[in-house]
This record gives structure tokens, C-alpha cells and sequence, in this order.
């Protein structure tokens, strides 16, 4: 790409997408993608892939499930009072509003932590995120997942979403770097194993700080899925941002063939 010396621009793209370059003008006119070259794209999780939200609510049931076992107290009223805590701002002590709702000791936090974290999750991949997963892998693109947070964590989410069959591979990022992303080793891992380098390289995220200026680091083109507000400033943000992955596809193809033309 050519270098930050340019003032960067911002539009709205036919593809439907608000893009970021230095070269607005030359990725417009860059076209559809062009086949025979080895495409890579590094795809986060966690409100990317799947709302990270139906996993907390799959682990608040599994603790309530375990309360009624353990302790005879209503699942659903444990549930109940566990979701009333985080609409009313205390998202990250729902385990201690319960125990102070039904008067259990709080040393009990620890054990109720574990089994939220440990839970078998019950989760289910959107038809969009399968879609698009499969539109890429259908165009000979390389997949791997790259995901921050406890590696059994992530596994058990990975295996619960049925996403191991629909990648070439998942990076635990916290087993590659203290912290995870947006650390630039676990980048580098990605990328070694899709066996591309950072030219040929798309990366899809939801975070502007971990997945979007970690990949930026190494210049790899970025996609920001806006699934959330987020407050980013115009040139720290990705080159393309979409509000849906069913764009993913279309959009990840449309970035590297731009590169491929500023390279030109």
C-alpha cells in the first residue's frame, strides 16, 4: 500500500461497507477477486463469529442448574436473579448478587466461578457466520480462528459452534502470548499457519484495539464487523467496516485485490 504520508479518506463502497485507505480511489476501481493466488483470513470469535452473549447466558443457566442441584434452590429463580443483576449494572459480581440473594457464604464464589467458566456450553453458529465461512473456504481461501480468553474456555465454545469442520485452524492466542492479542506473536502464528504472508492476508474482527490495530501492526488488511458501538478514530480504524459478516466474503476479496493493485 502506498505509505501514511497521504491524508486518509473514508466512503461508503458499492459493496455496501464504509472503507479506510490511504487510496480510496484505486480501491474502488480494484474489481472482483481474482483467482489462482492463495488468499488467508484470520477471523475472530467472540462477537464475531457468534454473540459472545449467548455463551454467558448458557454459563449463568449452567450455574443455576448446579445451585438447584447443590443447594435446592430454584434454577430459573437463580437464573432470574443472575440476568436482573447484569440489566442493573453488575455485570461481573452476577455470582455474588446471588449468593447475597439466597444467603450462601461468599467463599462459594470461587466454586460457582469454575463451574460457569468449566460448563459444556450450549451454543448454536448463525446461518450468516456459517454462510460466509463457507462462501470462503468454497473460493479457496484459507481460514484460522484467532480467539483471546482461557484456551478450555475457547475450546469448549469452538466445539459447541461446530466450527472446527469449517477451518483450517484455531489459534488460542493466550498460548502464544501473555494476554493474547493484540499481541504481534499471535498474529504471526496465524499467519504461519495459513501459510500466507501479510500481503495476502484479510483479518475480521470486532475489536478495535485486539483484532484491528494487532493486525494493522503487521499490515495485514483489516475488516471491523460492527456488531457493537464502538468509539474509533477515523485513522485507527480498519480499512473496511461492514455491520454484517454475510459481507465478509465479498468484502475480504475486494481488500486484497486492492493491495494487489497499489502494489501494481
Amino acid at each position: 500500500m502506498t505509505g501514511p504520508s497521504r491524508v486518509p479518506t473514508t466512503g461508503t463502497s458499492a459493496l455496501g461497507c464504509r472503507l479506510r485507505d490511504w487510496n480510496f480511489g484505486s480501491r474502488e476501481c480494484a474489481g472482483v477477486a481474482r483467482s489462482g493466488r492463495t488468499r488467508g483470513l484470520i477471523v475472530d470469535l467472540d462477537d464475531t463469529l457468534y454473540p459472545h452473549e449467548h455463551w454467558v447466558q448458557s454459563g449463568l443457566m449452567a450455574v443455576a442448574r448446579h445451585l438447584e442441584d447443590a443447594h435446592g434452590i430454584s434454577a430459573m429463580d437463580a437464573f432470574a436473579t443472575m440476568s436482573a443483576a447484569r440489566r442493573d449494572g453488575e455485570r461481573g459480581r452476577e455470582l455474588q448478587a446471588l449468593c447475597a440473594r439466597y444467603a450462601l457464604s461468599p467463599d462459594l464464589v470461587p466454586a460457582l466461578l469454575n463451574v460457569y467458566r468449566d460448563h459444556p456450553p450450549v451454543l448454536r453458529l448463525p446461518r450468516a457466520s456459517a454462510v460466509a465461512l463457507s462462501t470462503l473456504r468454497a473460493a479457496q481461501w484459507r481460514l484460522v480462528i484467532l480467539t483471546n480468553g482461557l484456551p478450555s474456555m475457547q475450546r469448549a465454545k469452538v466445539a459447541a459452534l461446530g466450527l472446527q469442520a469449517l477451518v483450517d485452524s484455531v489459534v488460542y492466542a493466550d498460548e502464544h502470548a501473555e494476554g493474547g492479542k493484540p499481541s504481534p506473536a499471535v498474529f504471526r502464528e496465524a499467519l504461519r499457519r495459513l501459510g500466507v504472508s501479510t500481503r495476502q492476508c484479510v483479518c475480521a474482527g470486532d475489536d478495535p484495539a485486539r483484532d484491528i490495530a494487532g493486525a494493522r501492526r503487521l499490515g495485514i488488511s483489516t475488516i471491523r464487523i460492527a456488531t457493537a458501538t464502538a468509539t474509533v478514530e477515523p485513522d485507527a480504524d480498519a480499512d473496511a467496516v461492514i455491520e454484517s459478516i454475510d459481507k465478509l466474503p465479498a468484502v475480504a476479496s475486494y481488500l486484497l485485490d486492492a493491495v494487489k493493485t497499489d502494489a501494481a
